[in-house]
C-alpha cells in the first residue's frame, strides 16, 4: 500500500474531525469515451459499496445527525476529486465507521446499472441548471485558458451526449484506471487521538488494491505565444469588466528559494492593490472596483490576474488607467516605502498567527496538507515559517520586486478578456487596445503618488467618558463596559 497518511490533534471545533479522502484523478485523466464520468463517479460512489450496499452510506450518517453537502460531500476538479466528512468524535466507533466507508469508496463501489441509470438523471440536471452566463462565458474563455492542451477538450460536467449513454464498463474502466492508493491520501485533522485514528486508516485500507497503473497526464499549458484578445457580448452581463490575465508556470511552496520568490510576489500583488485602492478614492475615476492576484489554472500554471470594473461611458478612458498603473511599475518600480511597509506587516501577520496557533482552524489545517499533497507544498509549521520568513526577508529588495513584475507582465503569455452587456454596441477592439497600450510604453511616466492622505483621521482629542458598570461574561470570556455618556463597550481577548 502505498498511500499518505495525515492524522493530527486539533480542538477547534472541540468533538469533532474533518477526514478527507483524496484522490489524484479527475476529469483530465478522462478517456475521449468517458467525458464527465470522472464526476458522475464521484456520485455513483455514494450508492452503495461492498459493505455497505445501496443507501446505506446515507443512512448511517443521517442516523448520527448529519447532513448531505453539509457534513458529508464531495467534489471533482480537473486533477482531483475529494471526499469530505465532518463527524462527531465523542464516540470511537464513529470514527472507526467513517474511516471504514472512505475505504469502500476508494475502491469496492458497487457500480451496477441501476445505480448508473440513476445518476445519469441527477447529472444531467446538473447540466441543465449549469446553463446560464457563467457556463456560457466560461467555457469561451476555456478554450482559449487551456490552449492546444488537453484541458481544452475536457470539463467537470463533461459530454451530456456521453452522460446519457455511455456503458457501464466504462466508467467502471475510469475507476479502475485512477482509485488507487498511490493517488490517493486520507487527511484526517480533528478532536481525537491520531495514533488511534492512523491504525484505523491502515487497517481499512491496507484492503485497497490497485488494478492498473496508467501514468498521469501532463499538467502544463504550453506558452500562448501572443496576446489574446477575447470580447464576451451577454444579454444577463450587466456590468463591462476587463480582466487582464498573465499566465506563467506556478510558484509552489516547496523551497526556501521559491518561499522567497512568493513574497516578492505576494509585496508586488499587495503594493499594487493599494495603488489601485488610491485611484479608486477618486469618484469621477472612470474605473469602479479594480482587483489584482493570481489564480490557479493548472496545478502547474497560475494567471496572474488584474481585474476591473468599467465606466461604460468610459471604457477606454478605463483601460487606460489600468495600463497606465501597469506601465508605472516597469519604468519606475516599486518604492522602499512601499517595500518596507509589506514586511513589516508580513512580520505582524506570522506573530498574529502565532499567537493565534491553538485555535487555527480544522479546516485551515485540512487545506494546508492538501495542498502539500497536490502541490508537494511544505508543512514545516507556523514558528519555523516564522524563523525562515525572518531570515528571507532582509535578502528581499525593490529590484527583486521590479524584477518580478517585469518577468510576469508580458505579452507573450496572456489573455485579455472583456465582459459586456448587449446595450453597448461598440466595444474596444484588440487593434484599438494593443495601440492604447503602445501610445502608454512610449511616454515618461513619473513614480506613483497616492491619493490617499497621510494625516491623522481625528484633528482634535477626544474627552473620552467615565465608566461607570462594568460586568463579566466568564463562559464567554468578555466583559462589558458602560460609559457616562450611555456607550456600552463588550471586550473580549483574542
Amino acid at each position: 500500500m502505498v498511500l499518505l497518511i495525515i492524522s493530527k490533534k486539533n480542538t477547534s471545533p472541540k468533538k469533532k474531525a474533518t477526514i478527507h479522502l483524496i484522490v489524484k484523478a479527475g476529469s483530465l485523466m478522462e478517456d475521449d469515451d468517458q467525458l464527465g464520468l470522472a464526476h458522475l463517479i464521484e456520485h455513483m460512489v455514494f450508492n452503495g459499496t461492498k459493505n455497505f450496499p445501496k443507501d446505506s452510506i446515507d443512512k448511517y450518517f443521517n442516523s448520527i445527525g448529519l447532513s448531505i453537502g453539509a457534513d458529508f460531500n464531495a467534489h471533482t476538479g480537473y486533477e482531483e476529486t475529494v471526499y469530505k466528512l465532518n463527524i462527531p468524535t465523542e464516540k470511537k466507533e464513529t470514527l472507526e465507521k467513517a474511516i471504514h466507508i472512505l475505504s469502500e469508496i476508494s475502491n469496492f463501489a458497487i457500480l451496477d446499472d441501476e445505480s448508473f441509470e440513476k445518476e445519469r438523471k441527477i447529472v444531467e440536471e446538473e447540466w441543465r441548471l449549469g446553463l446560464g452566463r457563467n457556463k456560457r462565458l466560461l467555457e469561451k474563455l476555456n478554450e482559449y485558458y487551456f490552449l492546444n492542451s488537453k484541458y481544452a477538450k475536457r470539463t467537470i460536467i463533461g459530454d451530456i451526449n456521453i452522460i446519457r449513454n455511455f456503458s457501464s464498463e466504462t466508467a467502471i474502466r475510469f475507476y479502475n484506471d485512477w482509485y488507487r492508493p498511490d493517488l490517493m491520501a486520507v487527511i484526517a485533522i480533528g478532536d481525537f487521538d491520531p495514533k488511534y485514528v492512523e491504525s484505523l486508516v491502515k487497517k481499512f485500507f491496507n484492503k485497497v488494491k490497485t488494478k492498473n497503473k496508467r501514468p498521469l497526464p501532463d499538467t502544463t499549458i504550453p506558452k500562448y505565444q501572443k496576446t489574446i484578445y477575447v470580447a464576451q457580448k451577454d444579454s444577463e452581463q450587466t456590468s463591462t469588466v476587463i480582466n487582464i490575465l498573465n499566465k506563467n508556470l506556478k510558484l509552489k511552496s516547496d523551497t526556501a528559494r521559491n518561499a522567497r520568490e512568493l513574497n516578492i510576489r505576494n509585496f508586488c500583488i499587495q503594493i499594487f492593490q493599494q495603488r489601485l485602492d488610491s485611484i479608486l478614492l477618486d469618484k469621477k475615476s472612470a474605473l469602479f472596483k479594480g482587483y489584482i492576484g493570481t489564480f490557479n489554472l493548472t496545478l502547474n500554471n497560475e494567471f496572474y490576474y488584474i481585474v476591473a470594473q468599467l465606466n461604460e461611458d468610459e471604457i477606454k478612458e478605463g483601460i487606460n488607467i489600468l495600463f497606465t498603473e501597469i506601465e508605472r511599475v516597469k519604468q519606475n518600480g516599486f518604492t522602499s516605502e512601499e517595500l518596507e511597509i509589506e514586511k513589516e506587516k508580513e512580520i505582524l501577520f506570522y506573530e498574529q498567527a502565532i499567537k493565534a496557533k491553538k485555535t487555527r482552524s480544522t479546516d485551515s489545517i485540512v487545506a494546508e496538507y492538501t495542498r502539500n499533497f497536490l502541490e508537494n507544498e511544505y508543512v514545516i509549521g507556523i514558528e519555523d515559517e516564522y524563523k525562515l520568513i525572518k531570515q528571507l526577508l532582509p535578502t528581499i529588495s525593490v529590484s527583486d520586486l521590479n524584477k518580478h513584475f517585469l518577468n510576469w507582465f508580458k505579452f507573450d503569455d496572456r489573455i485579455i478578456n472583456i465582459q459586456y452587456p448587449e446595450k453597448i454596441e461598440n466595444i474596444i477592439s484588440k487593434d484599438e487596445l494593443l495601440n492604447l497600450e503602445s501610445k502608454i510604453q512610449k511616454n515618461k511616466l513619473s513614480q506613483f503618488v497616492s491619493l490617499a492622505r497621510d494625516e491623522p483621521l481625528l484633528d482634535k482629542k477626544l474627552p473620552g467618558s467615565k465608566i461607570i458598570f462594568t460586568k463579566k461574561y466568564p463562559s464567554i470570556n468578555t466583559r462589558e463596559f458602560r460609559l457616562e455618556n450611555g456607550v456600552r463597550v463588550f471586550l473580549k481577548p483574542t
